[in-house]
């Protein structure tokens, strides 16, 4: 330095060669055990700073896999009701000739007393109609027939069946049933 002041480094180096050097020696080990400490906690410090990144980074690949496979199962839904949509839309039959064309093999069709429509209710590009089918004293495999052919035709679902078993002529079981379902059609424009 150019002015007469001497400056900080010049200072400290002054008293450092003033001291004796045991204070040297005890004084450097300080600081190296200083400079030590910090660079364990700096470490550990990192590291743990790197192990929360990586599990926040574990969670989120986590998450997106989830994500890419409800989005998987959303587009594997969406074909089976366009797929189902269209099987529904390109059918002719009707609900009842259906029931009472299941009804004829399964040997109940002189059991049928009803079919009737009740409550409709647009689902997205179908309607929704509740039927109510209803037997009387008809046979117990027959019944069993028709209910599993309904239960099975991919575009009708049971709701609720109910049944009274009653004797027969001849001393077998016949039963009184109703048949609540739901059935989809092609919306009406």
């Amino acid at each position: 330095m150019a002015s007469g002041k001497p400056g900080l480094f010049q200072s400290v180096q002054h008293r450092l060669d003033g001291l004796p050097n045991r204070q040297k020696i005890l004084l450097g080990a300080s600081v190296g055990t200083l400079y030590l400490l910090a660079m364990v906690a700096l470490g550990y410090f990192v590291l743990t700073s790197v192990d929360a990144q990586a599990q926040q980074l574990s969670k989120r690949q986590e998450q997106l896999q989830m994500i890419q496979t409800m989005q998987s199962n959303m587009l594997e839904a969406r074909a089976l009701v366009s797929d189902a949509e269209s099987r529904i839309c390109g059918s002719t039959q009707s609900v009842s000739a259906f029931i009472e064309g299941k009804a004829t093999p399964a040997g109940v069709k002189e059991n049928l007393q009803g079919i009737k429509r009740g409550q409709e209710e647009q689902v997205g590009k179908l309607t929704q109609v509740r039927y109510r089918v209803t037997m009387d004293r008809a046979s117990i495999q027959g019944t069993h027939e028709l209910i599993h052919d309904i239960e099975t035709s991919g575009f009708m679902m049971l709701e609720k069946v109910d049944y009274t078993r009653k004797l027969a002529k001849g001393g077998s079981f016949a039963l009184d049933a109703t048949i609540d379902l739901v059935a989809y059609e092609c919306k009406k424009e």
